[in-house]
Protein backbone atom coordinates (compact mmCIF):
# COMPACT_ATOMS: atom_id res chain seq x y z
CA UNK A 1 0.00 0.00 0.00
CA UNK A 2 1.19 3.55 -0.36
CA UNK A 3 -0.67 5.34 1.61
CA UNK A 4 -2.86 5.18 4.90
CA UNK A 5 -5.86 7.01 7.08
CA UNK A 6 -6.81 5.99 10.46
CA UNK A 7 -10.29 7.26 11.06
CA UNK A 8 -11.99 7.06 14.77
CA UNK A 9 -15.86 5.46 14.10
CA UNK A 10 -16.78 5.51 17.48
CA UNK A 11 -19.49 7.72 17.02
CA UNK A 12 -23.31 6.39 15.98
CA UNK A 13 -26.46 8.13 15.42
CA UNK A 14 -29.23 6.08 14.00
CA UNK A 15 -26.80 3.39 12.26
CA UNK A 16 -24.95 6.71 10.63
CA UNK A 17 -21.12 7.10 11.60
CA UNK A 18 -19.60 10.35 12.56
CA UNK A 19 -15.68 9.26 10.88
CA UNK A 20 -13.19 11.46 12.04
CA UNK A 21 -9.47 11.77 11.00
CA UNK A 22 -7.22 10.76 13.29
CA UNK A 23 -3.61 10.51 11.80
CA UNK A 24 -2.14 10.14 8.04
CA UNK A 25 0.53 9.65 5.77
CA UNK A 26 -1.61 11.41 3.23
CA UNK A 27 -0.22 15.04 1.39
CA UNK A 28 -1.62 17.47 3.26
CA UNK A 29 -3.77 18.46 0.69
CA UNK A 30 -5.24 15.29 0.50
CA UNK A 31 -6.04 15.11 3.70
CA UNK A 32 -7.79 18.34 3.99
CA UNK A 33 -9.65 17.57 1.01
CA UNK A 34 -10.40 14.05 3.08
CA UNK A 35 -11.79 15.85 6.41
CA UNK A 36 -13.88 18.57 4.61
CA UNK A 37 -16.13 16.26 2.88
CA UNK A 38 -19.41 16.88 4.89
CA UNK A 39 -20.39 13.59 2.74
CA UNK A 40 -17.64 11.45 3.94
CA UNK A 41 -19.95 8.99 6.53
CA UNK A 42 -22.49 8.44 3.56
CA UNK A 43 -19.98 7.47 1.32
CA UNK A 44 -20.36 3.21 0.46
CA UNK A 45 -17.21 2.81 2.28
CA UNK A 46 -18.32 3.96 5.75
CA UNK A 47 -21.39 2.44 5.21
CA UNK A 48 -20.23 -1.27 5.08
CA UNK A 49 -17.99 -0.10 8.46
CA UNK A 50 -22.54 0.00 9.60
CA UNK A 51 -22.51 -3.48 9.70
CA UNK A 52 -19.06 -5.44 9.57
CA UNK A 53 -15.99 -5.70 11.54
CA UNK A 54 -14.32 -7.84 8.59
CA UNK A 55 -11.56 -5.85 6.65
CA UNK A 56 -12.68 -5.15 2.91
CA UNK A 57 -11.35 -3.73 -0.32
CA UNK A 58 -12.64 -0.67 -1.81
CA UNK A 59 -12.05 0.45 -5.68
CA UNK A 60 -12.37 3.99 -7.20
CA UNK A 61 -15.36 3.94 -8.96
CA UNK A 62 -17.11 0.66 -7.17
CA UNK A 63 -20.20 0.76 -4.77
CA UNK A 64 -18.46 -0.54 -1.79
CA UNK A 65 -21.94 -2.10 -0.77
CA UNK A 66 -22.53 -3.89 -3.71
CA UNK A 67 -19.51 -4.26 -5.74
CA UNK A 68 -20.54 -2.43 -8.32
CA UNK A 69 -20.58 0.39 -10.87
CA UNK A 70 -24.40 0.54 -10.92
CA UNK A 71 -26.54 2.81 -8.85
CA UNK A 72 -23.66 4.59 -7.11
CA UNK A 73 -24.43 7.43 -5.01
CA UNK A 74 -23.88 10.98 -5.46
CA UNK A 75 -21.80 11.05 -1.89
CA UNK A 76 -19.51 7.62 -3.86
CA UNK A 77 -19.24 10.19 -6.62
CA UNK A 78 -17.70 13.29 -4.65
CA UNK A 79 -16.11 10.41 -2.60
CA UNK A 80 -14.10 9.38 -5.76
CA UNK A 81 -13.31 13.42 -6.98
CA UNK A 82 -10.93 13.32 -4.01
CA UNK A 83 -9.00 11.18 -5.58
CA UNK A 84 -8.59 12.68 -8.66
CA UNK A 85 -5.44 13.23 -10.18
CA UNK A 86 -3.67 11.56 -7.50
CA UNK A 87 -3.36 7.96 -9.30
CA UNK A 88 -5.04 5.78 -5.89
CA UNK A 89 -7.37 3.43 -7.38
CA UNK A 90 -8.59 2.02 -4.54
CA UNK A 91 -7.17 -0.19 -1.21
CA UNK A 92 -8.41 -1.75 2.20
CA UNK A 93 -10.43 -0.91 4.86
CA UNK A 94 -9.62 -2.64 7.82
CA UNK A 95 -12.21 -2.22 10.72
CA UNK A 96 -10.36 -2.56 14.91
CA UNK A 97 -11.50 -2.35 18.05
CA UNK A 98 -9.30 -0.37 20.62
CA UNK A 99 -9.76 0.68 24.23
CA UNK A 100 -13.13 1.04 25.55
CA UNK A 101 -14.66 -0.45 22.51
CA UNK A 102 -13.45 2.51 20.77
CA UNK A 103 -14.26 1.38 17.00
CA UNK A 104 -11.68 2.63 14.62
CA UNK A 105 -10.99 1.88 10.61
CA UNK A 106 -7.60 1.92 8.57
CA UNK A 107 -7.99 3.14 5.31
CA UNK A 108 -5.18 2.15 3.18
CA UNK A 109 -4.39 3.88 -0.71
CA UNK A 110 -2.94 2.13 -3.20
CA UNK A 111 -2.14 4.12 -6.66
CA UNK A 112 -2.13 2.88 -10.42
CA UNK A 113 -2.85 -0.95 -9.45
CA UNK A 114 -5.35 -1.89 -8.54
CA UNK A 115 -5.47 -3.87 -5.15
CA UNK A 116 -5.69 -7.83 -6.31
CA UNK A 117 -6.97 -9.81 -3.36
CA UNK A 118 -7.49 -9.16 0.48
CA UNK A 119 -4.53 -10.97 2.36
CA UNK A 120 -4.60 -11.96 6.16
CA UNK A 121 -1.47 -10.24 7.20
CA UNK A 122 -3.31 -7.29 6.48
CA UNK A 123 -5.72 -7.12 9.23
CA UNK A 124 -2.90 -9.38 11.76
CA UNK A 125 -0.90 -5.99 11.73
CA UNK A 126 -3.17 -3.69 11.51
CA UNK A 127 -4.73 -5.02 14.33
CA UNK A 128 -1.27 -5.77 16.51
CA UNK A 129 -0.68 -1.78 15.83
CA UNK A 130 -3.88 -0.73 17.08
CA UNK A 131 -3.66 -3.08 20.20
CA UNK A 132 -0.30 -0.37 20.72
CA UNK A 133 -0.32 2.76 19.65
CA UNK A 134 -4.36 3.10 20.69
CA UNK A 135 -3.80 2.12 24.35
CA UNK A 136 -1.41 4.71 24.72
CA UNK A 137 -2.86 7.25 22.67
CA UNK A 138 -5.73 9.11 25.29
CA UNK A 139 -2.84 9.35 27.89
CA UNK A 140 -0.27 10.09 25.18
CA UNK A 141 -2.47 13.14 23.14
CA UNK A 142 -2.54 15.74 26.04
CA UNK A 143 1.53 15.25 26.84
CA UNK A 144 4.31 17.02 24.24
CA UNK A 145 6.51 14.23 23.00
CA UNK A 146 10.60 15.73 23.71
CA UNK A 147 12.29 12.95 22.41
CA UNK A 148 14.09 13.35 18.95
CA UNK A 149 15.54 10.60 16.43
CA UNK A 150 18.84 11.32 14.85
CA UNK A 151 19.14 11.32 10.85
CA UNK A 152 20.21 7.68 10.22
CA UNK A 153 17.53 6.32 13.18
CA UNK A 154 14.75 8.26 10.72
CA UNK A 155 16.09 6.61 7.62
CA UNK A 156 15.67 3.19 8.87
CA UNK A 157 11.97 3.61 9.79
CA UNK A 158 10.81 5.88 6.43
CA UNK A 159 12.45 2.45 4.37
CA UNK A 160 10.89 -0.04 6.94
CA UNK A 161 7.26 2.07 6.92
CA UNK A 162 8.13 1.25 2.63
CA UNK A 163 8.76 -2.97 3.88
CA UNK A 164 12.39 -3.19 3.62
CA UNK A 165 14.13 -5.58 5.79
CA UNK A 166 17.16 -4.35 7.46
CA UNK A 167 19.05 -6.08 4.93
CA UNK A 168 18.39 -4.24 2.37
CA UNK A 169 17.99 -1.24 4.42
CA UNK A 170 21.59 -1.53 5.00
CA UNK A 171 22.13 -2.04 1.48
CA UNK A 172 20.33 1.44 0.70
CA UNK A 173 22.25 2.82 3.27
CA UNK A 174 25.65 1.49 3.03
CA UNK A 175 25.10 0.27 6.93
CA UNK A 176 25.43 -3.77 7.98
CA UNK A 177 22.36 -5.07 9.16
CA UNK A 178 23.31 -5.13 13.04
CA UNK A 179 23.77 -1.47 12.87
CA UNK A 180 20.42 -1.15 11.33
CA UNK A 181 19.02 -3.52 13.83
CA UNK A 182 20.85 -1.43 16.27
CA UNK A 183 19.24 1.99 14.95
CA UNK A 184 15.51 0.45 15.22
CA UNK A 185 16.49 -0.35 18.85
CA UNK A 186 17.39 2.83 19.90
CA UNK A 187 14.72 4.36 18.44
CA UNK A 188 12.26 2.27 19.82
CA UNK A 189 13.61 3.13 23.35
CA UNK A 190 13.21 6.80 22.73
CA UNK A 191 10.03 6.36 21.72
CA UNK A 192 8.57 4.05 24.00
CA UNK A 193 7.67 1.60 21.58
CA UNK A 194 7.53 -2.64 21.51
CA UNK A 195 8.14 -3.31 17.96
CA UNK A 196 9.40 -1.94 14.48
CA UNK A 197 5.20 -1.57 13.72
CA UNK A 198 4.95 0.59 16.59
CA UNK A 199 7.98 2.37 16.19
CA UNK A 200 7.14 3.90 12.41
CA UNK A 201 3.57 4.18 13.62
CA UNK A 202 4.46 6.23 16.46
CA UNK A 203 7.27 8.61 14.79
CA UNK A 204 4.64 9.07 11.88
CA UNK A 205 1.84 10.03 14.29
CA UNK A 206 4.15 12.62 16.32
CA UNK A 207 5.25 13.96 12.77
CA UNK A 208 8.99 12.71 13.30
CA UNK A 209 9.37 10.97 10.14
CA UNK A 210 7.97 11.71 6.28
CA UNK A 211 7.56 9.54 3.99
CA UNK A 212 7.69 12.15 1.27
CA UNK A 213 11.70 12.21 2.58
CA UNK A 214 11.68 9.56 -0.26
CA UNK A 215 10.12 11.28 -3.40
Amino acid sequence: MDHFALFDIQHQVDGELFPKLLMHDLDPAQAERIESFEALKQSSVFRVLTHTNTPFRWLVGVDAVTGTRIGKTKADEEWDQLFDGSDIVGGYCVPAQGPEKRRTALLFFKKLEKPKARYADLAVDVLELFEQELAVAIDDDDQPHRQTLSASERSCLVWCACGKTSGEIGTILSLSEHTVNHYFTIAGQKLGTNNRVHTVARAIKLGLIDLSELN
